[in-house]
Order: C-alpha cells, then structure tokens, then sequence
C-alpha cells in the first residue's frame, strides 16, 4: 500500500517503525511526538531520511492531503556549511514560497513556507541546523485547512530578534487550523539535538495582526 505523502520529491523504499531515532554514526539525536506514525526511512546520498504522517484532526477534513514530517540527518559536505542554509533549504522547496526565516546564532534556522496542491495551501515549517561539520534539518508540511469557526485570524510567524521576511511579518492564518502544529513543530526542534547541543529560539507563534502590517494571504 502506498503511503500519503506530499509532493516534495523525496522517495523511500524501507518501511520501520519507531518513536525515537537516532543514527548508529552520526551524533545527532531527536524525539517524535507520540502522535507521529514513522512510515518510512531510508539511506540515500550520505544522508539518512525519517518520513512521518502526523495524526490530528486536520487529517479527517482534508483526506487526500496528509499532513507529514520528514527529517533529515547528514554529515555536511566539504563543500558545504551553515552559510548555505538558505540555499540548502530553498533548493529542496522549490515550488514553495519564503515567508519567513529566523536565525539562532551560528548553527540553527528556522523557516516558514507555503504551497499548493491544487487550491489547498499547505504549510511548511522547516528547521535546519550545523554543528561540527554534522547537519540535520526537520520539516513540517500540513493543509491549511479553512475552518469555520469564529475565531480571528492570527499571523503566523516567528519569535526571533534575527529575522528576514519575505512577505511582511508572516502569514494570515486561522489559528485552529495551524495551533497543534506549530505546538508539535517546536516541541520537536527543542529536543532535536547535533553533538549534544541545540539552540531554538526562533520559534514559530501566532501573534494579532500589528496595525498597517504587511502580511501573506492564501492566493485563490
């Protein structure tokens, strides 16, 4: 049975199962919620690959969408270092848009992207971080799924003093939608950890609206 799994170009053969993962050989450690089913990980081009589906509500209003988690776990390349993040991580969304990023010193970024399946918007939140030549990065995509309640909108966006936006301070969003994932996405990068160490301030947060601001809105 093939697994849902969203459209980033990403492919895995080797089903597993587990709750927490670790690498044999590389010192990089992390956790996933309980609410996280692991379907698939894999070794390809010196990096290994965890694909999870998320369970939560939004799953049972949006049936052909998942929503997933796909963590990756590398020695960086020679070529390569944290100066690249960007780069790295653009590279691997490219039909997604760049609302948002956030920096933790020298070793960590954090995200916020958006795409589409048709005319459903998804959400990405990606974290990426470098530490003694080891890289490991986390993404979160989910269907912004349109909820009728009568809640006021938020912008979703991110608690950093070093930040650079794309589109004003972040995305126009229901926040019953997006809450459980958020709450998950920084849950996890607290916990995800390279040679013992980590740094997440640049969590993601809805915050009102700020009068006169600049922000994305999902585009018909």
């Amino acid at each position: 049975m093939k697994s849902n799994v969203i459209r980033i170009g990403i492919a895995f053969g080797l089903i597993i199962s587990s709750s927490f993962a670790q690498s044999n050989s590389l010192p990089i450690t992390f956790e996933a919620p309980k609410s996280w089913t692991l379907l698939e990980s894999k070794n390809q081009r010196g990096a290994t690959y965890f694909l999870y589906e998320i369970g939560n509500n939004q799953n049972k209003q949006s049936k052909t969408i998942p929503s997933n988690a796909l963590i990756t776990i590398y020695k960086v390349p020679a070529n390569e270092s944290f100066a690249d993040a960007d780069a790295i991580v653009g590279s691997k969304l490219k039909n997604a848009t760049a609302i948002v990023a956030g920096q933790d010193g020298e070793s960590w970024k954090t995200y916020i992207y958006v795409t589409y399946e048709g005319k459903q918007q998804l959400i990405i939140l990606y974290g990426i971080g470098m530490i003694n030549g080891y890289g490991a990065e986390a993404m979160i995509s989910f269907p912004h799924v349109a909820v009728r309640d009568n809640k006021v909108f938020k912008i979703l966006t991110l608690d950093s003093s070093n930040t650079k936006s794309e589109s004003g301070v972040g995305l126009l969003c229901n926040p019953s939608s997006v809450t459980e994932m958020v709450n998950q996405f920084n849950e996890f990068c607290s916990k995800l950890k390279i040679s013992g160490r980590t740094t997440f301030a640049s969590r993601v947060k809805l915050i009102d609206p700020p009068p006169g601001g600049k922000y994305y809105r999902k585009v018909n």
